[in-house]
């Protein structure tokens, strides 16, 4: 179905085509990768720590697993409310994943119950920038320094986002990024690996060039090039690097527009939460990217009957992740720490509207109409 009010859009064609004629005219850009070196440059001179474009979040968190080396029995603790590929990478190097409550404000991972999940078989934590928000990474880092765990990144929505004075992405010894279409910055699919230690830059190395020596042999240190580990092949293209550098070069502007977008939402709809149909999040504090706008129902029924509306009136609204410990395999795998106060919450009663770069005011604002007469009819 086609809506005239989508859930998603591609960035503006200008910035879509900026420096496509770049690679297709340049018969050598493949093998250079000029385009990519240049968003490598972006996101050093932003974010600093070693920078490894691979082809999906996903791929990049599968990296932060694999540099755990995990062994039979270890734990990895995650928020319940998250999308599945944020667990599977981890599961499938062996650790079984204990889920916590996200806190109600934000929804990202509540650190007072990652404190009552930690055990002796813990490894690792892993906190996702829900919505472009942040948990409490100050009591996270301090977890974590207490009980020699690594501290990683879920960053698929915190593109441009700042917090504490710091952009999201640096927070973590690892940090994994998503350019999928559904985020701020996109080139459809893709992501990046951010490394922001000294301690396991040797071995990410030999991970991103197929568990070899490559690069030790590149310099002289080694007489062979061989095969010495475990490894990847995550291809990040030209194609790729050429429509998300003109964004990268914008994001400021950018993310302007979907703050702009945001408060218009927010303004046109704290009426009518205030009058109890539905809940809104918190206002945008400075920083904050604007990568989602949500209301939360009063039960799964209304959310799914405001959505079934929207979408027949052409506009087009999705729910959000279903919670991971209820789920079939994570219920299976896994195991629940504490009560679940917000998560299924936010799994059962969320519903998202439509937010993408360039969404114009009367979009918005047929969203806005739709949503109250939905409530005042």
């Amino acid at each position: 179905m086609i809506f005239e009010v989508p859930f998603v859009s591609g960035p503006p064609t200008d910035l879509q085509n900026k420096y496509i004629n770049e690679v297709v005219s340049a018969s050598d850009s493949f093998w250079k990768k000029s385009l990519t070196r240049r968003c490598e440059g972006w996101f050093f001179n932003h974010l600093g720590g070693e920078r490894y474009f691979v082809d999906s979040c996903t791929t990049a968190l599968g990296a932060c697993a694999i540099l755990l080396n995990l062994r039979p029995g270890d734990e990895i603790i995650f928020p319940s409310f998250t999308h599945v590929s944020t667990v599977v990478p981890f599961v499938i190097q062996g650790a079984a994943p204990v889920f916590v409550d996200v806190e109600g404000s934000h929804f990202c991972i509540d650190a007072d119950k990652v404190s009552e999940a930690i055990t002796d078989r813990t490894r690792a934590v892993v906190a996702v920038n829900y919505g472009g928000w942040a948990p409490d990474y100050v009591k996270l880092r301090e977890l974590c320094r207490q009980h020699q765990l690594k501290l990683i990144e879920d960053n698929a929505h915190g593109m441009g986002a700042v917090h504490q004075g710091c952009r999201l992405g640096t927070f973590g010894d690892y940090a994994a990024f998503s350019f999928e279409k559904q985020k701020n910055i996109t080139c459809h699919e893709g992501g990046l690996l951010l490394i922001n230690g000294e301690d396991s830059l040797e071995q990410v190395e030999k991970l991103m060039n197929l568990g070899t020596n490559r690069l030790d042999f590149d310099r002289n240190k080694t007489s062979h090039y061989e095969w010495v580990g475990l490894g990847l092949k995550a291809s990040f293209t030209e194609l790729q690097a050429a429509i998300l550098l003109p964004q990268l070069e914008d994001l400021e502007r950018i993310t302007s527009d979907r703050r702009s977008a945001w408060r218009r939402y927010h303004d046109q709809l704290v009426p009518y939460a205030d009058k109890g149909f539905f809940s809104v999040p918190p206002v945008l504090k400075e920083g904050d990217n604007a990568h989602l706008f949500y209301l939360i129902l009063d039960d799964q029924s209304i959310r799914d009957q405001l959505r079934a509306y929207l979408n027949a009136q052409s506009i087009e609204a999705q729910f959000h992740y279903f919670p991971l410990h209820r789920s079939v395999f994570g219920s299976k795998v896994g195991r629940f720490v504490g009560d679940d106060h917000h998560t299924s919450i936010a799994g059962m009663h969320l519903l998202r509207l439509p937010l993408f770069t360039g969404i114009s005011p009367d979009q918005l604002d047929r969203v806005v109409a739709a949503v109250i007469q939905f409530f005042t009819s």
